[in-house]
């Protein structure tokens, strides 16, 4: 993500995560919290955080009664999860699932060891693609071509095929996709099994194309929905568009203005403003319900 804006955010919410599991009231309310939300979670009511990152959207399903289920690439961020207080209560009662996997971003069927690219200026960028995760920490933010140590890291990582995880965990009632380029991986999963598609979905926009690859896949309407502090917030029928609010645009007016933000600046008087550097950075959420408005 491209804004300075962002990158204080993230620090904003994982710092506010962090803050609170050093609390004891916060591993007390976090407790009774998890108790509460698991009793009324009925397995169906599942969703999947491609992308947990600090786990503020988990935290989000979570306090919904949503069982979770979360994919983080970076061991780090998995590792500090398991020790949040915020987090643990649901991780002991099985609420929320948390796997240490990296999704592959290519067209492939098998487990493959792949370079992965960590980046030094912000855990968020850690990508299979260097242009994200070699990123300097300078606007606008340019692909370090050297990948000197100073900019990011790479490792071999094992990279799991995104139909794997729909295999062993099911399908989802909401699927968000959050994972630095690496969300083809998924689109092509369910291109080869219509079936694992679910009702609902979100994904970071990172083209004016998204709206057609996700009308391939069979969905019907669409939200472009703002990101706030890097947090994709409510889904589905409680996602709120830059534009129509609550209303499912559709596929034409969607496209046509998913298009247009890659074109204006980011004018703050633009409800749905360009999302150059400086700018706002959006999802797209997408549903197989019939749209209600253009």
């Amino acid at each position: 993500m491209l804004c300075l804006a962002l990158l204080a955010g993230i620090f904003h919410a994982s710092s506010a995560l962090k803050l609170l599991g050093k609390s004891e009231n916060a591993t007390a309310s976090s407790s009774t919290l998890a108790s509460a939300v698991n009793h009324t979670a009925r397995r169906q009511d599942f969703v999947y955080d491609f992308g947990f990152f600090n786990g503020m959207d988990s935290w989000t399903y979570l306090g919904q009664g949503l069982r979770v289920i979360a994919v983080e690439a970076d061991p780090s961020l998995v590792e500090g999860a398991k020790t949040n207080a915020n987090f643990m209560p649901f991780l002991a009662s099985g609420q929320l699932t948390l796997l240490n996997l990296a999704i592959a971003p290519l067209e492939q069927d098998a487990d493959s060891w792949l370079t992965f690219y960590l980046n030094k200026c912000s855990k968020e960028w850690n990508s299979f693609y260097s242009g994200i995760g070699c990123r300097t920490c300078i606007p606008p933010y340019p692909e370090d071509t050297t990948k000197a140590a100073t900019s990011c890291t790479t490792p071999k990582v094992l990279a799991t095929p995104c139909a794997s995880v729909f295999k062993q965990h099911g399908t989802p009632k909401y699927f968000k996709l959050d994972i630095e380029g690496a969300e083809a991986g998924c689109y092509h999963a369910m291109r080869q099994n219509p079936n694992i598609r679910p009702a609902y979905l979100s994904a970071e926009i990172g083209n004016d194309k998204l709206v057609d690859v996700l009308i391939a896949l069979g969905y019907k309407s669409f939200k472009l929905v703002r990101q706030k502090s890097g947090i994709s917030g409510e889904w589905g029928d409680a996602a709120v568009d830059c534009r129509t609010a609550n209303l499912w645009r559709s596929p034409a007016g969607s496209r046509q203005e998913l298009q247009g933000i890659f074109k204006k600046g980011p004018d703050p008087n633009d409800p749905c403003p360009g999302n150059s550097v400086g700018g706002s950075w959006y999802d797209l959420h997408a549903s197989t319900k019939v749209h209600q408005t253009w």
